[in-house]
């Protein structure tokens, strides 16, 4: 039986993500999916949040994640349903990895 980080570790050398662009502040990280739709542009930003959320010592983030038609603003209620469920999973993983 696989354990919960046995599965992610099995799953990070099977799936290849998508390549990832970052900016230049490596809060925001942007990717194509490509899948049975087409192309879809995608946009993974890391927020951070108030400073007092945890700790004023410990910086905490948090991530969004969606679909996107200008390249600016997500659209994370968006479903593109481009059959790429699980690269797109290790792509937004790679990007949290990469932060």
């Amino acid at each position: 039986m696989l354990l919960f980080n046995d599965k992610i570790e099995f799953l990070k050398m099977h799936i290849e993500p998508y390549l990832l662009s970052s900016s230049s502040s490596q809060l925001r990280y942007t990717f194509v999916s490509l899948g049975t739709k087409g192309k879809k542009q995608k946009i993974i930003e890391f927020f951070e949040l108030d400073r007092n959320f945890v700790s004023p010592d410990i910086p905490v983030f948090n991530l969004g994640f969606g679909d996107t038609q200008d390249g600016v603003k997500i659209d994370d209620t968006a479903i593109s349903d481009n059959s790429d469920m699980e690269t797109v999973l290790r792509t937004v993983a790679n990007a949290a990895e990469v932060f």
